[in-house]
């Protein structure tokens, strides 16, 4: 039964239990189908990835991918060929969901040694003048200034204006106080009020994570040998470095960047296996359908069965495999429509005919397809069956009480700093603001004064090479 059809018969609330069973049951194998898919690929991908030098080097000293991957070989094969109970199907939804979580913790302290790597080479970038030979600008700061607003402005994309402010700003010399800084983070946090709590909660969160990154959960735990050569950088005098010191700190730097996107990949990626599981497993969890002679799942086992014949270590995308694979070509397009399709008709259920829903208990199955929805969106961590917090909004004594703790927080941590540190700090932070100017003139104003009150001159060429090079980036 096509769309057309299906919300024909909804709308004129004809046949609607029988019309709504078998429009979920199209919509999970549409899911189904589409997760098969997902899976595949990224399963031969992450085959091929673990066989190279790099990988293998994060997985000598971190095995976790290794085990979730474990898990899903055993679990998903046996899911789409046996059609395990609900029971069993929610048992696997739970063993993978805590991987997931820890995965997380994995990449949270990832992004925080990003951080941390992200501030020395923001303090290392304004020594650079001092220890290369580099051209130095002539160009005066208010010309500068200018000619920067003629590059934000240069089109009428408010979302790729705002992008452009964030990365200048991030790269002007910071010559704010800690209470213009503190101003700022205020603005930011008003715009919440009245919101969702837990989008603000999220929000304050990444921001301390930023500002105190040694406190995420697992910080030192995880990934020992970034740590630990992180920790000797950030101990290091920036102030008064030699030369030699200089190109050591940036060598490393390098070497940290390289593994730190290393891991961030294979962790991901392992991720998105999960939530490939995850669809299967959801999408067939109270399904009583016939699934195995479609011709997509079909395809899709054809390619997992070549896959688990193979061992972990000694992967070769081999002939038979590659044919498999090409099979499935065409195959995301015509499902990601059938997903488009269904999506109107779901909706149209959920919003004209609640009491069917509950009246022909459907509830569970359109939560299990909400989680399927949620599993194909662009957030990896996208918590599934979360209890709805829409009603908890900021109200002003919550506001006022995470301004308070907000401004306690940045103080207690920057009393601990060195001043480059603490700028290095507050243009990352800035970079996460949502944009407080009010106007072209707020920008040339704000921009002109970072310049003008540097008295650094090779801080003030760095900061204008590094914004020229954003500038040509885009000019490409």
């Amino acid at each position: 039964m096509n769309k057309k059809t299906l919300l024909k018969i909804l709308k004129n609330n004809q046949n609607v239990s029988e019309t709504m069973l078998q429009m979920l049951n199209n919509q999970r194998i549409h899911y189904l189908e589409f997760s098969l898919m997902n899976l595949t690929m990224n399963a031969t991908t992450w085959l091929e990835m673990v066989n190279e030098p790099s990988y293998q080097e994060v997985l000598k000293k971190e095995a976790l991918p290794f085990q979730v991957v474990g898990s899903i070989r055993e679990t998903i094969t046996k899911s789409l060929i046996l059609h395990p109970s609900k029971e069993v199907a929610i048992s696997h939804i739970k063993a993978l969901l805590t991987y997931k979580e820890h995965l997380k913790s994995y990449v949270e302290v990832l992004i925080g040694y990003s951080d941390q790597l992200n501030a020395m080479e923001y303090m290392m970038n304004r020594k650079e003048a001092r220890f290369k030979k580099v051209c130095m600008s002539i160009e005066e700061d208010e010309a500068f200034c200018g000619r920067l607003l003629q590059f934000i402005f240069k089109n009428d994309n408010h979302v790729l204006i705002n992008e452009k402010i964030k990365q200048v700003i991030a790269q002007l010399p910071i010559r704010m106080t800690k209470n213009k800084f503190l101003d700022y983070i205020e603005q930011s946090l008003d715009r919440y009020k009245s919101g969702e709590l837990k989008v603000f909660e999220n929000y304050i969160q990444n921001i301390k994570d930023t500002i105190a990154p040694v406190q995420i959960h697992g910080y030192g735990q995880y990934f020992k040998e970034i740590f630990n050569r992180l920790e000797v950088l950030l101990k290091i005098d920036i102030e008064s470095i030699s030369k030699e010191t200089y190109l050591f700190i940036t060598e490393e730097i390098l070497w940290i960047a390289d593994k730190i996107k290393d891991s961030m990949s294979l962790y991901l990626l392992t991720v998105d296996l999960i939530n490939d599981a995850l669809g299967v497993l959801y999408s067939i969890k109270t399904l009583d359908e016939t699934i195995e002679e479609r011709p997509s799942i079909c395809k899709g086992l054809k390619v997992l069965s070549l896959l688990q014949n193979q061992s972990i270590s000694g992967f070769t995308l081999n002939t038979e495999l590659k044919a498999a694979l090409h099979t499935l070509e065409g195959e995301f397009e015509r499902i990601l429509d059938n997903i488009k399709d269904y999506n109107e008709c779901v909706s149209l259920c959920l919003n004209s005919h609640t009491k069917a829903i509950q009246q022909y208990n459907f509830e569970e199955i359109f939560n299990d397809i909400e989680c399927l929805d949620l599993l194909q969106s662009s957030n990896q961590f996208a918590l599934l069956d979360e209890e709805d917090s829409s009603n908890c909004c900021v109200d002003e004594i919550i506001l006022a009480k995470a301004k308070r703790q907000m401004n306690a927080f940045i103080k207690q941590q920057f009393d601990t700093k060195s001043r480059f540190m603490i700028r290095a700090i507050i243009s990352s932070v800035l970079s996460l603001l949502p944009v407080f100017f009010k106007s072209p003139e707020e920008i040339y104003t704000y921009s002109t004064q970072a310049l003008l009150n540097c008295r650094d001159k090779d801080e003030k060429q760095a900061s204008k090479l590094l914004i020229n090079q954003i500038i040509e980036e885009y000019d490409v």
